[in-house]
């Protein structure tokens, strides 16, 4: 019985935590650009609210500890994971919006030992041009490629 007293408790903290860390998403907005730290492993969410049709781009200046951008549609699917730059570089992650609250997370990349900061700037407008949607073709080819080069690690033997 104590054992399961016990049990009962730590489920009951855990949940707690995740609610606490849920309830800590902070909010990105247009022109409102965000300066913090992290350690590699750590997690930082944002949520965006958007419109159905606005076109918006993230761009995630990396200081010192290279980072992932992860992003989620209102109903928790993933849409994209971006991380083709290292630290010291810029990440950039575009997308047209179908409305509602996206999510996004900035995770650190390698252990927690290490640390660095970044800079996260959303811009957006309210519908995507021709060059916009250009630009959303081109980024999903390259992410489809990273994906199947995933998923096949080894170079076509050609001969």
């Amino acid at each position: 019985m104590r054992k399961l007293r016990n049990y009962l408790f730590a489920c009951a903290c855990i949940l707690v935590t995740v609610q606490i860390l849920h309830a800590q998403d902070l909010k990105l907005d247009t022109g409102r650009p965000i300066e913090k730290e992290i350690t590699g492993g750590q997690t930082h969410v944002y949520q965006i609210s958007l419109t159905a049709g606005q076109f918006v781009r993230l761009r995630l200046d990396q200081k010192v500890l290279d980072a992932t951008l992860i992003l989620a549609a209102p109903d928790g699917k993933q849409l994209a994971e971006m991380n083709l730059t290292g630290a010291g570089e810029q990440e950039v992650l575009a997308f047209e919006a179908a409305g509602g609250t996206y999510k996004l997370t900035v995770r650190g990349v390698g252990t927690p030992k290490m640390a660095g900061s970044y800079r996260l700037e959303m811009t957006s407008q309210p519908a995507a041009g021709e060059s916009d949607r250009k630009y959303l073709a081109a980024q999903d080819l390259l992410l489809e490629s990273l994906e199947l080069a995933k998923q096949n690690p080894k170079p076509p033997q050609l001969f």
